[in-house]
């Protein structure tokens, strides 16, 4: 066989597993919302990640590509260390060594994805994904749930958090602006409006916001060097936030899936309205258990109480063994100031090198499309929920990583 034949095997059998791998990724996504939150199914989430994991290895092995890590890896890693190093001084152990697990094949999985993704067209091909996974959940969700508001079943609850559900179908829309952006085709739109719908019906206030957030902001960025068109970004966000608050506090229909769960935020010191309204507790609730976080953090500020051990805490003091429902509490009384600091430089090195390594990029828009994502992590979800053990935050991260390797390596073959 010639060496010519023996390359073009080569490169078929490289391209077979390349859409292997997207298939299987867009498969995982899928299987995190099917089973990672349904007792007794987290086993086969897992079993994809392996399969992924298996065919990225042999990807690594046709190409003889060697693995290798960035500082924000380097400082994972790190972090994960930090992680098992709590076991030593945890309230509860088990829950250390059950949580450092879970980090460190997430860390796995992001070093492989990292190493996997070397061209643009790679990662768009795993974004892709999303769009894919955010249809699919959309209309699963209606066919199971309906349109009609019941005051029994929160939309999506019977399927794991319904928080968790609409997060990860912000991120399918986030990732459909950028495509709408990018190649003006109505579908992308379309499709951007059908999963903000299905956001609204979850009712999730948190995903609403981080959603319409990113939105304005990309825009934004990509218009931050005119003033005269900043002031036309400005004037058309209040706009659009205008009318959806209109839409879910003068609409019955959008009111009853969302617009009573933004009533608390503004009548949170009413302590009367507090008392009388399950959504207005629960305000309260997250509130109180910030506090609580931040006065046991002041107690032992350096190395923590272990991660994950907040809820051994909350649970001492109030009878409830639950999370602080906050990303800065949560690592503040888990691994003290010092595994806060591990894992917020991670965010920031990131957040540093995407607009950095944009300037010698063709794909500027994808550049906004990530930082805003990763900005809005940092600033909005930190004091929403938990997301460091997140596989949605990290396969985000994951890629914004690759996003900024795939322009240094255009810088060097320059």
């Amino acid at each position: 066989m010639s060496f010519m034949s023996n390359i073009k095997i080569r490169n078929s059998i490289v391209f077979n597993i390349e859409n292997i791998i997207n298939i299987i990724f867009c498969l995982y996504l899928l299987s995190l919302f099917f089973f990672s939150e349904r007792s007794g199914m987290t086993i086969y989430s897992n079993l994809i990640a392996l399969i992924l994991i298996i065919n990225v290895l042999f990807y690594f092995i046709i190409n003889r590509k060697e693995i290798k890590v960035n500082l924000a890896l380097i400082l994972n890693i790190i972090f994960v260390l930090f992680s098992f190093l709590s076991l030593t001084w945890a309230l509860d152990s088990n829950l250390v060594l059950v949580k450092s697990i879970t980090l460190f094949i997430l860390l796995c999985l992001s070093i492989l994805l990292y190493n996997y993704i070397d061209d643009y067209k790679k990662l768009r091909n795993l974004m892709f994904s999303f769009l894919i996974y955010g249809f699919v959940v959309g209309i699963y969700l209606i066919f199971s749930y309906g349109l009609e508001y019941s005051y029994d079943v929160r939309f999506g609850q019977d399927l794991g958090n319904p928080n968790y559900i609409a997060i990860s179908l912000s991120l399918s829309s986030i990732f459909s602006f950028y495509y709408f952006l990018k190649y003006r085709r109505v579908r992308f739109l379309f499709l951007l409006l059908f999963l903000i719908f299905i956001i609204i019906l979850t009712g999730s206030r948190k995903s609403l916001i981080f959603t319409l957030f990113n939105l304005i902001f990309i825009i934004f960025l990509i218009n931050r060097k005119n003033v005269k068109k900043i002031f036309k970004v400005f004037v058309i966000s209040v706009c659009l936030i205008s009318i959806f608050i209109f839409l879910i506090f003068k609409i019955d229909y959008f009111y009853q899936f969302i617009g009573k769960r933004f009533e608390p935020i503004f009548m949170y010191y009413n302590k009367e309205t507090v008392e009388k309204s399950f959504e207005y507790k629960n305000t309260y609730e997250r509130v109180k258990m910030i506090k609580f976080g931040f006065n046991k953090f002041l107690s032992k500020p350096f190395i923590g109480y272990g991660i994950d051990n907040y809820r051994v805490l909350y649970n001492h003091d109030y009878k409830i063994k639950t999370y602080s429902h906050n990303n800065f509490i949560e690592l503040l009384v888990g691994l003290g100031i010092i595994g806060f600091i591990f894992f917020y430089t991670i965010l920031f090195v990131v957040l540093t090198n995407i607009i950095r390594s944009s300037y010698y990029s063709n794909d500027k828009l994808l550049a906004y499309t990530l930082y805003s994502v990763i900005f809005s992590y940092v600033f909005i979800f930190s004091w929403m929920i938990i997301y460091y053990d997140s596989k949605w935050y990290t396969i985000i991260l994951t890629f914004s990583l690759s996003y900024i390797k795939i322009n240094n390596m255009n810088i060097i073959n320059k």
